[in-house]
């Protein structure tokens, strides 16, 4: 088990980079000591046969960077992220992938990420029913893509479409799509676990992949769950 000291010098260099404006160099270099924070414990998790271990904690944040750290590959340069919300995402990976793709359903929350990221022409913004508007996005794309699928109903200060996440047809989706080796993370994987309204449960989404990719594979990492091709190290 390691000491929560690291963790926590990960997570500040972490929070620095949060409070610099994106694309700054310093913002990257901040992250990039991050991520090299995060790559030593990933190792050393590996190492002592951990890395899936409860025993862990991970603080906040910095579990789902970890997700998407442990996830970005050379061969991957997109990000495609449903729920855009506040673009905290958006901001963390920035500098990490050459294209981000964020889909929102809510009107004031996309002009709101609008005039957030104006000036940066890497990140496109779409608006509209992610579990619908997926099929275009991914009509023009034939390369993998690292999926953060976070579009779901959580209050008011969200939009609501028919359902209150509309993770099958992402997924529905992104299964029929001609290309492979896409990486799927799934946030808030504590609101499927618990069987929420309209959420189905983990065991639902791992049979849902099952039927379309049967040589794909589902985990409950702490959080998030991941579905892929290749097998989990």
């Amino acid at each position: 088990m390691f000491q929560m000291g690291r963790w926590e010098e990960a997570l500040n260099w972490f929070n620095r980079a949060c409070e610099i404006c994106p694309g700054d160099p310093e913002a990257n270099l901040h992250f990039q000591n991050m991520c090299r924070f995060l790559q030593t414990l990933v190792v050393e998790r590996i190492n002592n046969g951990a890395w899936n271990s409860i025993l862990d904690p991970v603080p906040g944040y910095l579990n789902k960077l970890l997700a998407i750290y442990w996830h970005r590959t050379p061969e991957i340069k997109i990000f495609l992220e449903t729920g855009t919300y506040l673009g905290s995402m958006i901001h963390l990976v920035m500098n990490q992938f050459e294209k981000i793709i964020s889909v929102e359903l809510s009107e004031v929350l996309f002009k709101n990420a609008v005039a957030r990221f104006q000036n940066y022409p890497n990140v496109h913004l779409v608006r509209g029913n992610s579990g619908l508007v997926l099929t275009d996005i991914l009509c023009e794309i034939n390369e993998p893509c690292l999926f953060w699928l976070d579009a779901h109903y959580s209050g008011e200060s969200t939009a609501r479409a028919d359902l209150d996440t509309p993770i099958l047809q992402e997924l529905e989706t992104i299964l029929q799509h001609p290309v492979d080796q896409h990486v799927i993370l799934i946030d808030d994987a504590a609101c499927f676990e618990q069987g929420w309204k309209d959420y189905p449960s983990i065991n639902e989404i791992e049979s849902f992949v099952e039927k379309r990719r049967p040589d794909w594979h589902c985990l409950n990492d702490r959080g998030v769950i991941r579905i892929q091709k290749a097998p989990f190290g």
